[in-house]
C-alpha cells in the first residue's frame, strides 16, 4: 500500500541538549512531539508519580469519596459493575480491592458479551435491588445510561460512573455521581486517562500512597484501551512496568508464565500484545470473571490455573479471528467500492461478537478505511469499528444516531448496536459523512518520520537515550527516520513468518534491516541494489553481542 512519508517540524534544541546534556537528535525528537521547555522535557523523560495531579483536580472526586466512604461506615452493599475489556476489568478490580482493603461489603459484577452487550442494563439493576446493593460504581461504562441509572435510582440505588468516554449531552445521567474529566467544567488538566485510571485516581483519593500497589492494573488498562503514552498515563504505565517487574501480583505473574517470559523484562509492548489479550480473551470468548478473578487473587496455585485458561481461551480465539478476517477481507473485496465509499461496513451472521474489534482494526491495517464489523443475530447486528487518523469515529455515528439502536466509545474505536432493516440507511449515512470529512489524501497512511539521518548516528549513546523515551505506545511511538539511497548489502531472505530480512548500507555503516509481516516485498527487491528506507531504530542483541537493527517501516524503491 502506497504510504506518505512526513517529515517533522521540529528543530534541535540548544538549551535542552545542555541543561539536559542530551543529543541534538534527542532534542529533535523531543521538539517534534511538541515538547519544547525544560519543564516539559524533564517531566517527559524524568516524570516520577510525584509529577501526577492530585486526584482531588477530578470534578466530583470530593462527592464520590465521600459517598463511597459513607457506604463502608454503614455497611451498606456496594457493587462495582466493570465491563469485559482490559480497561473494565483492571479498573474494576482495582475498586473491588480498594473498597475490601476499606473493609467495605462489596462485590463484584462483570456483564457478559454476547448475552448482556456493552454496560450497565436493566435486568443487572433489577438483580442489584433484589441483593439489596445500595451503592453501584461502574468502571468504563455510564456516562450515557440515563434510563438505566433513573430506573436505578427509582430502586434506591445511588451510582457512582467511573468512565472515560465521551459524554453525550442528551444521555447525561443526571442523577449519578460522574468521575470523568471530560465532563463540562472538570479542573483537571489531562483529559485522557482510561477507566481504569480513573479508578486508580479514586482509590488514590482513598487509599493515598496504599493505592500505588494496584499501579501494574492501571497500567495494564492503560495500555490496552490504547490510552495516549503522555502526561499522567506516561507515569501510570511507566510506574506500573516497574512494580511488574519487581514484584507482580499473582495473576500478572501468572500471565507472563503461561506467555513464557517469565524472566524477560516486560515493557508496554508486552502489556498490549501478550498479557492484555489474554486478559480480553475471557470477556470475548465466554465471561470476563475469570479474568478479574485472575487480577485480585492472591494465590499463586489459583493464579497459575486461570492463567491456563485465559491462556486456551485466548488460543482459540485467535483461530476465530482468523477465520474471521479472512471471511471479512473476502467481504470487502467483493462488496465494497473504494472509489464510491470511504468507510467499510460489513456484517455476517457466521461471526462471533467477542472478536469483531480486533478484526475491525486488522481492516483498518489492510485498507486504511475507517472500518466497522458487524455480527448479525435474529436481526439486530452488534458492531464494533475502528477509524484512522482525521476521522472522529463518535462523532460520525452521532450524524448516524437515527439508523442506530444504541452506540459510544471515542475518536479511533466505537461500538454499536443496529437492525437489519437499518443497515443499508446506516452504510449509507456514515459513508455521506465519511465523504464530507475526507480529503483524499487522509485516505493514504502516513508515515510520520523524526528526520533523515545517517548510519553513523546509530550509535550507544543514541540507544541510551532511546530508554528515556520509553514507554512506547499510542500516543508516543517509536521514532521513525529514513535513509535515502541505501545500499543493500545482502541478499533480501524470507525468515519466519512472513519477515522480511537483508543488511543494508550508507558509507558509514552496514546494519541489519528486517520487516515484520513484510514478506510482501520480497518479490519487489529482486535485482533492486539502491532503496530509501523509513525504519525505527531498535538495539538487539544476538550470543552476547549487541548491535543496531533498522525495523522496516516502508521501503522506497528511486526510480
Amino acid at each position: 500500500m502506497q504510504k506518505r512519508w512526513v517529515v517533522r517540524q521540529g528543530q534541535p534544541i540548544e538549551s535542552l541538549q545542555k541543561d539536559l546534556c542530551i543529543s541534538p537528535l534527542l532534542s529533535l525528537i523531543l521538539a517534534n512531539r511538541g515538547i519544547t521547555s525544560l519543564e516539559q522535557a524533564h517531566d517527559f523523560l524524568h516524570g516520577t508519580l510525584l509529577n501526577l495531579e492530585s486526584p482531588w483536580r477530578i470534578k466530583n472526586m470530593d462527592r464520590g469519596v465521600s459517598r463511597l466512604k459513607q457506604a463502608i461506615a454503614e455497611k451498606e452493599k456496594i457493587l462495582v459493575w466493570g465491563d469485559y475489556d482490559v480497561d473494565g476489568t483492571t479498573g474494576a478490580a482495582i475498586l473491588f480491592l480498594t473498597i475490601r482493603r476499606m473493609r467495605g461489603l462489596v462485590n463484584t459484577y462483570i456483564p457478559h458479551r454476547i448475552h448482556d452487550g456493552y454496560g450497565i442494563n436493566l435486568s443487572g439493576i433489577q438483580q442489584a435491588a433484589a441483593d439489596q446493593v445500595k451503592l453501584l460504581i461502574t468502571v468504563d461504562s455510564g456516562v450515557t445510561a440515563k434510563e438505566e441509572i433513573q430506573f436505578a435510582a427509582s430502586k434506591g440505588i445511588d451510582v457512582i460512573v467511573v468512565d472515560h468516554h465521551e459524554p453525550q449531552k442528551e444521555k447525561w445521567p443526571h442523577e449519578a455521581i460522574v468521575i470523568n474529566p471530560l465532563q463540562e467544567g472538570c479542573p483537571s488538566s489531562f483529559k485522557y486517562m482510561t477507566a481504569a485510571g480513573l479508578a486508580f485516581k479514586l482509590a488514590w483519593a482513598l487509599l493515598d500512597r496504599e493505592a500505588f500497589d494496584y499501579l501494574e492494573l492501571a497500567a495494564a488498562g492503560t495500555v490496552a484501551d490504547m490510552g495516549p503514552l503522555v502526561g499522567e498515563n506516561r507515569i501510570l504505565v511507566r510506574a506500573g512496568l516497574e512494580r511488574i517487574n519487581k514484584t507482580p501480583r499473582a495473576g500478572f505473574k501468572a500471565l507472563l508464565a503461561v506467555a513464557g517470559m517469565a524472566a524477560k523484562k516486560v515493557d508496554a509492548g508486552h502489556l498490549g500484545f501478550v498479557v492484555g489479550p489474554r486478559i480480553n480473551a475471557a470477556g470475548r470468548m465466554s465471561s470476563a470473571e475469570a479474568a478479574l478473578k485472575l487480577l485480585t487473587t492472591q494465590d499463586f496455585e489459583e493464579a497459575a490455573e486461570l492463567a491456563g485458561q485465559l491462556d486456551r481461551e485466548n488460543r482459540a480465539r485467535q483461530k476465530i479471528e482468523q477465520e474471521t478476517v479472512k471471511q471479512a477481507v473476502q467481504k470487502v473485496n467483493e462488496q465494497v467500492n473504494f472509489q464510491q465509499q470511504r468507510v467499510i461496513v460489513v456484517e455476517d451472521e457466521r461471526w462471533h461478537p467477542g472478536v469483531i474489534g480486533i478484526v475491525a482494526a486488522r481492516l483498518v491495517d489492510r485498507f486504511y478505511r475507517p472500518s466497522i464489523v458487524i455480527a448479525l443475530k435474529d436481526g439486530r447486528g452488534k458492531g464494533s469499528g475502528r477509524s484512522i487518523r482525521n476521522f472522529h469515529l463518535v462523532e460520525a455515528l452521532q450524524e448516524c444516531e437515527s439508523s442506530l439502536e444504541g452506540f459510544g466509545g471515542h475518536k479511533q474505536a466505537a461500538g454499536l448496536t443496529v437492525t437489519r432493516e437499518k443497515l443499508a440507511s446506516f452504510k449509507e449515512k456514515l459513508n455521506r459523512v465519511a465523504h464530507e470529512r475526507l480529503k483524499p489524501e487522509d485516505l493514504i497512511p502516513v508515515i510520520e518520520a523524526d528526520g533523515e539521518i545517517p548510519f553513523s548516528e546509530l550509535n550507544q549513546k543514541f540507544f541510551e537515550e532511546l530508554e528515556l523515551l520509553a514507554p512506547y505506545g499510542f500516543g508516543n511511538q517509536r521514532p521513525v527516520f529514513f535513509s535515502k539511497s541505501v545500499q543493500i548489502k545482502s541478499p533480501p531472505e524470507i525468515v519466519g513468518a512472513n519477515t522480511l530480512r537483508f543488511r543494508v548500507g550508507d558509507g558509514t555503516q552496514v546494519c541489519q534491516a528486517i520487516g515484520f509481516g513484510k514478506g510482501d516485498w520480497f518479490s519487489q527487491l529482486r535485482g533492486v541494489s539502491t532503496i530509501d528506507l523509513a525504519y525505527t531504530p531498535s538495539l538487539n542483541e544476538w550470543q552476547g553481542e549487541r548491535f543496531a537493527e533498522l525495523r522496516i517501516e516502508d521501503i522506497k524503491i528511486p526510480l
